[in-house]
């Protein structure tokens, strides 16, 4: 019976291999590569020695990227004699890919000598003599991000709303789950708010716009200079047929402050044809890739312009551009167009090219490494010319593909970035203009400041003469201005004074001792100091532009402090004094001018009666309930009860709600007020920003505001003077909601500790 049983294995096995080898092939035929190649290699631990599995295994490698293992193979395959030359090709090519040029060039030579009209092995020679001329020394380099990229694909950034708009293959959408034979997610746009100042670390990605996700392909997007429209790609199912084509098209939807309008298809997505990968220039001009009729290879850029009727017929961008391969994934900065190509000298596969707009008939430059690979390097966006994000599906990665960013490199002795705060008698300058200069007096960068005074400079060498300008102010007001540099921390370690010309001449350390140097004392503020916001105008809020100095006194007339008007009529005093009464005087010679209290969105809470150019403001009146207060220094305030105050420096670890040491210590001058006050009670409030979900940021500020708590009491605080609440993002203090476009610095206002005291009962 044993002998029967053989027998007839013996007589199986081949059958089962011929049926092994025939559905391996139609998996190869069918272009899924992983499985055909798990076939491939079981047919050859049975028979090790199968020249043709071990051939269409080969090209399965090198299909999947794996240039070591297809490399090996293609070499068995070409010793064992009588391998054309598609595979001698095979074999350069891999030792290409690999980095070998050398070996590859050899391999190259010696085919053309017996094929020599092959001409993907001219095409390669010539690329490994591009290759080795291109400059050895690299101009970016790559930093890794974190919290952003997934086990699936992950690619297309594009900066949105202090974050990243990005496509990912991830599945927590609303759509299907797998497309085609080798059961890959389909795509959705998702958004992932930046986390630190960096912006190399995110918080939890999530969907973009529900509104926008479809079951099908979705991403990639690019947005206009408002981020109010979304120009994005979309595959749907328009075929059923078995070898149904289903192209790409390009839809835009527009932003109305709540939810994103349904997209519309531009006019040239025909429907027959792939149009595909947006890209804006000036909101006007788009370039994007597409297979339409008449152009020279897979996929092609075309660009297209915004007229009085609409888009314009798309032109091709040439033969310069365009090639016999796919050109893909534009993106326009500085009138840079940048690209992925296939077909121009690369390291290979998909490699970053850049060409400009102004010289399309210029050959393409490639970016070079570390930007470029032997893998598929695409997508690359912009932030300004010193940062950028790419994606690309090289070794090491999470996923499929990943997303990355890239510095310019600086060398020690150069500041990569450099921040800053201008200040006008102590007080912040906001909206003010700054100009760069060298010593010839060459304008090397232009920068405003913030509504905080702060600003920031990029590249700026250590041991060179600078000098940094304001413009359209007289010396009388040059002497109240003063400019800090700030080390890597933030805080204040050099102070600039002006000359008599109103210029403010410096030069820098090298990075790491200017970081090293003694901090400048901050004068110190009390926790109970507050913020006034004040407008000026004339017939109605927001019709006043005029730059005027306005001066604040109290009501005894001392001048505490002055500032000037900026955007739209706006005033900011910081870290006041809490005062019953202040006088605002305006030092211009207009008796239309009226003087509001504004609330930090600027909606009109009070407007001033007036006696000359000073307008009285009555903070707290002489019949409203009142709470006497004595600070850190002993000195006996009134404030409103309930009056809010915020806590600086209440900082947290990402995504996290524990207290660190710079908390602590402002929690310690809390726990002194409340020591000084044993009548009070205080409220603990902790709010959140509006990226993440409404429950998330709900629970999050909730259990931070209870270790707020559990400090205080901790510290010997009566568990009956404390109340905390934790309010998500339900208090905004500026426009920052869902889905508005804002930096991190306008974000991180939002994310603040605040107390009140009351009375205890």
């Amino acid at each position: 019976m044993l002998r029967v049983v053989t027998y007839l294995l013996l007589v199986m096995l081949p059958t089962v291999m011929s049926a092994q080898v025939n559905k391996a092939n139609r998996l190869f035929e069918a272009e899924a590569w992983s499985q055909a190649a798990r076939l491939y290699e079981q047919v050859l631990e049975r028979n090790p020695d199968d020249v043709s599995a071990m051939e269409y295994l080969a090209h399965c490698y090198r299909h999947e990227k794996r240039f070591e293992d297809a490399m090996q193979l293609y070499q068995k395959v070409v010793s064992n004699g009588n391998a054309d030359a598609d595979l001698h090709f095979h074999l350069a090519e891999m030792h290409y890919l690999l980095g070998d040029y050398s070996r590859s060039d050899a391999i190259l030579q010696a085919l053309l000598v017996s094929s020599p009209d092959h001409a993907r092995a001219r095409r390669l020679l010539a690329w490994s003599e591009a290759i080795k001329a291109m400059p050895a020394e690299p101009r970016f380099e790559i930093v890794t991000l974190h919290g952003i990229n997934s086990p699936y694909a992950d690619f297309s950034p594009v900066v949105h709303n202090a974050g990243l708009v990005f496509t990912t293959e991830r599945k927590e959408d609303s759509g299907k789950d797998e497309f085609a034979i080798e059961h890959r997610p389909f795509t959705n746009l998702y958004y992932a708010p930046f986390s630190n100042e960096r912006q190399t670390s995110f918080w939890t990605p999530e969907l973009f716009a529900r509104e926008l996700t479809t079951r099908y392909h979705d991403g990639p997007a690019c947005f206009s200079s408002t981020s109010q429209e979304v120009y994005f790609t979309r595959v749907e199912r328009m075929s059923t047929a078995p070898n149904r084509s289903n192209p790409m098209r390009i839809l835009v939807s527009r932003y109305d402050g709540n939810r994103w309008s349904p997209p519309k298809v531009l006019p040239f997505s025909d429907g027959y044809h792939s149009v595909a990968h947006p890209a804006l220039q000036n909101d006007s001009t788009l370039v994007f890739s597409s297979d339409m009729d008449g152009g020279r290879g897979g996929m092609d850029l075309y660009i297209s312009r915004l007229t009085s009727s609409g888009w314009s017929t798309p032109v091709n961008l040439g033969p310069a551009v365009n090639s016999e391969g796919d050109e893909v994934f534009p993106h326009v900065h500085n009138d840079w167009l940048y690209f992925s190509s296939n077909a121009h000298p690369g390291y290979g596969g998909l490699d970053i090219f850049r060409v400009h707009l102004d010289s399309l008939n210029n050959k393409p430059e490639n970016m070079g490494m570390p930007v470029n690979s032997a893998w598929d390097d695409l997508s690359i966006t912009f932030v300004n010319e010193n940062k950028a994000y790419f994606s690309s599906d090289r070794p090491g990665g999470k996923g499929r593909d990943d997303i990355y960013g890239l510095e310019r490199i600086a060398n020690k002795d150069v500041h990569r970035e450099l921040s800053g705060i201008l200040e006008y008698d102590k007080q912040p300058s906001a909206h003010t203009t700054l100009y760069l200069k060298d010593e010839g007096g060459n304008v090397l960068q232009e920068t405003t400041t913030n509504q905080f005074g702060k600003f920031s400079l990029s590249y700026l060498h250590s041991r060179v003469p600078y000098t940094l300008s304001i413009d359209a102010l007289n010396n009388q007001e040059m002497r109240l201005f003063s400019i800090y540099l700030l080390n890597d921390q933030q805080q204040k370690v050099q102070k600039i004074i002006s000359n008599d010309h109103g210029d403010f001449k410096f030069e820098l350390l090298p990075p790491d001792d200017h970081d090293n140097l003694e901090l400048i004392e901050a004068e110190d503020v009390s926790l109970l100091s507050i913020d006034i916001h004040a407008l000026v105008f004339e017939h109605e809020p927001g019709d006043f532009n005029q730059r005027i100095e306005v001066l604040l006194l109290d009501a005894n007339g001392n001048v505490l402090t002055r500032t000037f008007t900026r955007r739209n009529g706006r005033l900011l005093f910081r870290h006041l004094f809490p005062d019953d009464q202040y006088v605002f005087r305006l030092l211009a010679d207009n008796p239309n001018l009226q003087l509001a209290i504004v609330d930090e969105h600027g909606n009109v809470l009070k407007v001033l009666g007036r006696k000359d150019m000073d307008y009285i403001y009555q903070r707290i009146g002489p019949n409203e309930p009142v709470l006497s207060v004595r600070d850190e220094y002993d000195r006996t305030l009134r404030i409103a009860p309930k009056e809010a105050f915020s806590i600086s420096n209440i900082y947290y670890a990402l995504d996290a709600y524990l207290l660190n040491e710079a908390a602590k210590q402002q929690l310690n001058r809390l726990v002194a007020l409340l020591q000084k006050n044993p009548n009070l009670k205080v409220h603990v409030m902790s709010h959140t920003d509006s990226r993440a979900s409404d429950a998330y940021n709900l629970k999050l500020s909730e259990r931070r505001a209870g270790e707020v708590l559990r400090y205080l009491r901790e510290a010997g605080i009566a568990q009956n003077r404390l109340k905390a609440t934790g309010f998500g993002e339900q208090r905004l203090i500026n426009h920052c909601k869902n889905n508005v476009p804002c930096s991190e610095e306008e974000h991180a206002r939002n994310r603040r500790t605040e107390f009140a005291f009351e009375a205890m009962d």
